[in-house]
């Protein structure tokens, strides 16, 4: 009915899939300069995981196993919810001009990603969750920004607890939350399109 389907994300709007990548990418960046002054001085990252004093991985790509007795940075999704912008949770516009644009529409997304800070004591946990915590409190107007987010904020350093899936290490979890406007056109096919007749009923 469509051709090629709608063309979604015009304006290159994040998913899930591209943030949980851009905050890996951060966080490695952040603990890979050894004069940054905001990272903690005996943590520092590299592209080789034999060689790397602390691990930054997303939650599907990392194990206990990989981990040994390093430190990590481990992020997960949380779940993304629909805010209402309109009928049904989409704020739905009109088909353009030239009559190849059938229908068009936005919706806002709310987000959020939770950053595991490991250590093997409580301490190690600590310290670390502090420097991810500062490095999204400091640069939070920059990563709304370059990731295009209507809103990006820390919400919350949880408690030090004993990672269930790794005993030898503690964990201190570090919530961001986020907006992401989605926008799209659903392009219409003409062929389809002047097939199909709709008579209101009488």
């Amino acid at each position: 009915m469509f051709e090629g389907g709608p063309s979604f994300f015009q304006h290159e709007a994040a998913n899930p899939q591209t943030l949980t990548g851009a905050f890996v990418t951060i966080l490695r960046q952040h603990f890979a300069d050894p004069d940054n002054t905001a990272a903690p001085a005996d943590y520092t990252w590299t592209d080789d995981p034999k060689t790397s004093s602390i691990l930054v991985e997303p939650y599907y790509a990392w194990s206990p196993e990989n981990i040994q007795q390093r430190p990590a940075v481990i992020a997960s999704r949380g779940a993304w919810s629909v805010s209402k912008m309109g009928i049904g949770g989409i704020d739905q516009g009109s088909p353009n001009q030239d009559g190849y644009v059938e229908d068009t529409g936005r919706a806002m997304l709310t987000g959020s990603s939770i950053f595991y800070c490991l250590g093997t004591t409580g301490l190690e946990a600590e310290k670390i969750g502090v420097a991810v915590s500062q490095l999204m409190i400091c640069f939070s107007t920059l990563i709304r920004n370059r990731l295009c987010l209507s809103q990006f904020y820390l919400s919350g350093i949880g408690e030090v607890h004993k990672l269930e899936e790794c005993r030898e290490h503690f964990a201190v979890p570090v919530t961001v939350k986020y907006d992401v406007q989605w926008s799209w056109d659903v392009m219409r096919q003409a062929p389809i399109w002047a097939r199909l007749s709709f008579t209101p009923p009488e």
